[in-house]
């Protein structure tokens, strides 16, 4: 009863299956990887079809060729925007380091080819190098002092914070031979004296990555 109320006019909109063993083919859609000549090809076919568009032969084409240029633009700025957003942010973190110049530091002294070459150590033999006959270090005198350290700085995390204070600290830069306490020892004792900041920069000569030097002044 309701079928053939219902049922009027669905007759026109129903899919009969047929099967056609003849029009069936099997289609591989796997992509084969293009190698960078053929993109190259591509490339060039792209850029000398507006040329024929422009003799009238493909009118349709042509309008539809152009909105896609100006989409491919826009997608291309987009895609720079974006890049140059992570690169800000991250620091270029992701480029290979293959790819990444290395950068020429220049020597801090300049050798000249009259230069005389009394010894030379490499970093090998430095890192081997072992002294006999040192006996243990003595303490001459004592200068200066030493600032408390807050500990808590050492446990500052996103939970405990803790606000740094300012102290009024001088520091002074000054020589070996202008140094008033290594000027009054040398006239007792000792013929080769330097400062905390030469003897660290020798005992870190192996790690160093900037070029330095040290001067050294004879008296007497």
């Amino acid at each position: 009863r309701y079928r053939s109320q219902y049922g009027v006019g669905v007759g026109m909109y129903q899919y009969i299956h047929e099967d056609d063993e003849n029009t069936f083919q099997l289609v591989d859609s796997t992509r084969l990887p293009k190698p960078a000549y053929q993109k190259r090809t591509r490339f060039q076919q792209n850029h000398f079809r507006p040329q024929q568009m422009q003799n009238g032969r493909f009118p349709t084409m042509q309008k539809a060729f152009v909105g896609t240029q100006k989409k491919s633009k826009t997608m291309k700025n987009l895609e720079m925007d974006q890049m140059r957003k992570r690169q800000k942010q991250y620091g270029n973190r992701a480029a290979p380091r293959q790819h990444q110049q290395a950068k020429q530091l220049e020597p801090s002294v300049r050798v000249r080819e009259d230069w005389q070459v009394i010894d030379e150590i490499t970093f090998s033999a430095l890192a081997k190098l072992n002294l006999p006959n040192i006996g243990e270090p003595e303490e001459l005198s004592v200068w200066g002092s030493l600032e408390y350290y807050d500990k808590r700085y050492d446990r500052i995390s996103t939970k405990s914070e803790k606000k740094l204070v300012m102290v009024n600290r001088l520091i002074h830069k000054i020589t070996t031979t202008k140094d008033p306490v290594i000027r009054q020892i040398c006239k007792t004792r000792g013929n080769v004296f330097a400062t905390d900041a030469i003897i660290s920069t020798l005992m870190c000569c192996t790690r160093s990555v900037y070029p330095w030097d040290i001067v050294v002044d004879k008296l007497g």
